[in-house]
């Protein structure tokens, strides 16, 4: 993923990014060993399934249509659209936090972690962000949302 976006997420972070708690650690394991994380950006990521379409001149109570995957795949998967149905509307999950750190940037790669707007880091996870990647953090996360 790094190729072809590593300089507009260098320039993303540097523009609206912050320094944090982990800003001045060094990143360790991995391809980053021994950088500094530097500056975040945290942005939400929308987890969803099952697409549906919406055609209005059917009778109503049947105006919602579930779009199932195409041949010779799962159909009682519907988190796989089928490439001919664009979704009118999908089933929101939940909305997560996912940080990304300047130090975590290069041209072959671009990592990040689970977590980041308010929340609890304690224990493990305070002294090393690599223990925040499991989902479970972010059950006491909150985040605003502006309404412009």
């Amino acid at each position: 993923m790094g190729d072809n976006n590593s300089s507009a997420m260098l320039s993303i972070i540097s523009s609206r990014g912050s320094s944090d708690e982990f800003s001045d650690r060094l990143v360790p394991s991995g391809p980053n060993k021994g950088n500094k994380f530097g500056k975040s950006f945290v942005t939400l990521i929308y987890l969803w399934d099952c697409g549906e379409t919406f055609t209005k001149t059917a009778p109503v109570g049947s105006q919602w249509d579930l779009i199932v995957p195409d041949r010779g795949r799962d159909k009682g998967d519907c988190s796989q659209l089928a490439k001919s149905s664009e979704p009118t509307r999908v089933h929101l999950l939940t909305v997560a936090p996912f940080t990304f750190y300047e130090g975590l940037v290069t041209s072959s790669a671009i990592e990040g972690y689970w977590g980041g707007a308010f929340g609890e880091a304690s224990g493990a996870c305070l002294a090393d962000p690599s223990k925040c990647a499991p989902l479970n953090p972010l059950a006491n996360t909150a985040f605003l949302v502006p309404t412009d």
